[in-house]
C-alpha cells in the first residue's frame, strides 16, 4: 500500500477544483489566425464563431465584479504579465495555425503550425513554434488524429455551383487520446520553461479542439503524467482567467476554498457508497453497479491521514451525506 501527504492531496485536490470549476463555466474562445507579427497573433486571433461565447462568459463575470473593465476582444501583453505575476502562475497559450484547401469539391482543412507561448510569474515570456506538417510525415498521421482515430477537426464541407456549403456526417465519434503523442507536441517543447516544482502552479490556455485535452494525464517517455511534475489549472482566455481571480479576490469575508491546513472535522470522506439496483431495461432483472473496493481503500488511506471516519458502503447513504454537508469544507466523493 502506498502512502501519501496531506500536502499531496491537498494540492491535487485544488487543481482539481480550480479545472472543474472552470471547465463547468466555459467552451474554448480562441480559433487560429495568421499575422505577420508573433504579438499580433496573441492579441488578435478570435474566432467569430466563438467570440460572442466569450464575451457572454466576460460580461457575466464583469457584472460580477464592480468597477471592473470590460471584455475585450484581446489582452495586451502587459495586462497577459500582469495576471501571470498576480497569480504567480506559469501561463501557457496555444493557437493551432491551419491551412484550407479544395480536394474533389470539398473544403479539408489542415493544421500547418502550432503556436506555443510561455508567460512567467517574473514577467519573462518566450515564443515556440511546431511544425505540424513536419511532424505529421515523420509520424505519418495527422496531428488532430491524435484526438480520436479517423478523427476530422471538422466534417468535410462540400462546395456545390451555388455556393452553398454542405456537411458530411463524421464517420467516426471516437474521443481516444494518444497521451505520450500529444505530450510530445504539446509540452517536450516548451517542458525547459517550465517551472520545476510539482506545487508551482501551470495554467494553459488551449484552443479550439486542444480544449478537450486531458493536460493532467498527458504522459512523458517515461511514462509519468503531467499532473505529477505540476499543479495543473485550464482557463478558456487570459481575460476569463483574470476574472475568475478577482471576484475570488473580491470575497474578502469567504474561506478560503482549499485551505492551507485542515482537520478532519473539516472534511467529508465517502467511498464506494453502496448503490441502489437500476431498471436498465423493463424484461430484465434490474443491475446493481459492482463495488469499487479501490475507492474504498483510498478513502480509508485519506481517512487514516486526517484522523478521521468516512462514509463508506452502506452508511454512505444520501441522507447521512447531505446531514454532514454543511460543516465539510472539502468533499471527496470516491465513487461511479
Amino acid at each position: 500500500m502506498i502512502k501519501t501527504s496531506k500536502n499531496y492531496y491537498l494540492y491535487r485536490i485544488s487543481s482539481f477544483i480550480s479545472t472543474f470549476l472552470i471547465l463547468t463555466s466555459t467552451t474554448a474562445i480562441y480559433s487560429s489566425a495568421i499575422a505577420s507579427d508573433k504579438l499580433s497573433i496573441l492579441n488578435s486571433h478570435t474566432n467569430p464563431r466563438q467570440q460572442p461565447k466569450a464575451q457572454k462568459i466576460g460580461a457575466t463575470l464583469t457584472k460580477q465584479i464592480p468597477d471592473s473593465p470590460e471584455i475585450t476582444n484581446s489582452a495586451d501583453i502587459e495586462k497577459i504579465q500582469q495576471v501571470s505575476k498576480q497569480q504567480n502562475a506559469t501561463i501557457v497559450q496555444y493557437s493551432i495555425i491551419t491551412d484550407e484547401s479544395i480536394v474533389q469539391g470539398k473544403i479539408e482543412t489542415q493544421e500547418s503550425e502550432l503556436y506555443i507561448w510561455v508567460i512567467k510569474p517574473t514577467g519573462e515570456m518566450q515564443f515556440r513554434k511546431v511544425d505540424l506538417k513536419a511532424w505529421g510525415k515523420v509520424e505519418n498521421n495527422s496531428f488532430l488524429n491524435l484526438f480520436g482515430k479517423n478523427r476530422r477537426r471538422h466534417a468535410a464541407r462540400s462546395v456545390e455551383a451555388k455556393g452553398i456549403v454542405t456537411y458530411d456526417k463524421p464517420k467516426n465519434k471516437s474521443w481516444k487520446f494518444d497521451l505520450p503523442k500529444l505530450h510530445q507536441v504539446l509540452i517536450e517543447p516548451i517542458a525547459d520553461l517550465l517551472p520545476q516544482k510539482p506545487e508551482e502552479r501551470v495554467v494553459f490556455i488551449p484552443q479550439g479542439e486542444l480544449f478537450t485535452v486531458p493536460f493532467a494525464a498527458l504522459q512523458d517517455a517515461k511514462g509519468k503524467y503531467l499532473i505529477e511534475k505540476h499543479t495543473i489549472s485550464t482557463a478558456p482566455s487570459i481575460q476569463v482567467l483574470d476574472l475568475l481571480y478577482q471576484r475570488q479576490k473580491g470575497r474578502k469575508d469567504a474561506k478560503p476554498f482549499v485551505p492551507k491546513h485542515i482537520t478532519g472535522d473539516e472534511l467529508l470522506i465517502v467511498g464506494n457508497p453502496t448503490a441502489p439496483k437500476t431498471p436498465l431495461n423493463p424484461a430484465r432483472d434490474n443491475c446493481k453497479p459492482a463495488r469499487l473496493p479501490g475507492a474504498e481503500e483510498e478513502a480509508k488511506n485519506i481517512a487514516e491521514m486526517f484522523q478521521t471516519q468516512p462514509l463508506i458502503g452502506d452508511a454512505a447513504t444520501e441522507t447521512a451525506i447531505v446531514e454532514k454537508m454543511p460543516q465539510a469544507r472539502i468533499i471527496p466523493l470516491l465513487s461511479l
